[in-house]
């Protein structure tokens, strides 16, 4: 009898705690920054952030309640300001064919994750993820899709002669960064030819090596309102 009794309250007491983990934890969707990892669910859970669902930005309050909250695993924004474990509050797109891309430069976007474009892209990585899967990005720039490859890399000098970072390289390391994109945009070009204009957003591999990357305004999820640091 005194073990059922025992028994009975570890069940209960289990309850109760787990209970409070319940009320003190949400599920939150998870955005990749950089590659993603293989096998890893798409949602995490967390502790409750204190301004939810309020953001504070300086002394004013943002009610954030209709934006989608999702957490950044990964480092190829944070010299962009975006780090590993941010919260991003994200405004959906529907996008259609009307819907102006330009007004997307500069902001930083969130893309569904085309696992068969990856596969085709990169067959001996292991780098899909879950269905529902998401990933963030800077965009840079709109481009045309379907460019001639020497029309493309006259296009992405000029784009270069910009990037102080670019610049300040070996004409050894310019030229293979330069065909390495041009390479990418080709790639992307011809995947999604039946777009007219492919977004151009930038990261940074591992925190460090800048790098860019094309993607089908067809796979875009949201544009970022704010994030938390």
């Amino acid at each position: 009898m005194t073990n059922l009794i025992i028994l009975g309250i570890g069940i209960i007491s289990y309850i109760i705690v787990r209970s409070l983990i319940n009320k003190s934890t949400i599920k939150m969707p998870v955005v990749y920054a950089g590659n993603p990892s293989c096998g890893k669910p798409n949602v995490r859970e967390i502790p409750l952030p204190k301004n939810n669902p309020i953001y504070r930005d300086g002394d004013i309050e943002k009610d954030v309640s209709e934006l989608t909250q999702l957490i950044v695993e990964g480092h190829s924004l944070e010299p962009l300001g975006i780090k590993d474990g941010s919260i991003l509050f994200v405004e959906r797109i529907n996008y259609s064919t009307a819907y102006d891309l330009n007004q997307l430069i500069g902001r930083f976007i969130v893309f569904n994750i085309d696992n068969e474009r990856t596969l085709r892209e990169h067959p001996l990585k292991n780098i899909t993820v879950e269905e529902g899967g998401l990933k963030a990005r800077k965009a840079v720039k709109i481009v045309r899709t379907k460019q001639q490859q020497e029309q493309f890399t006259t296009e992405l000098s000029t784009f270069l002669e910009k990037d102080h970072e670019y610049q300040q390289e070996t004409i050894e390391k310019k030229d293979f960064f330069l065909q390495r994109i041009v390479t990418k945009y080709m790639f992307a070009s011809d995947y999604y030819q039946t777009d007219d204009n492919l977004i151009m957003s930038i990261t940074y591999k591992n925190g460090k090596d800048k790098d860019y990357s094309f993607h089908s305004p067809k796979f875009l999820y949201g544009i970022v309102k704010y994030n938390s640091i």
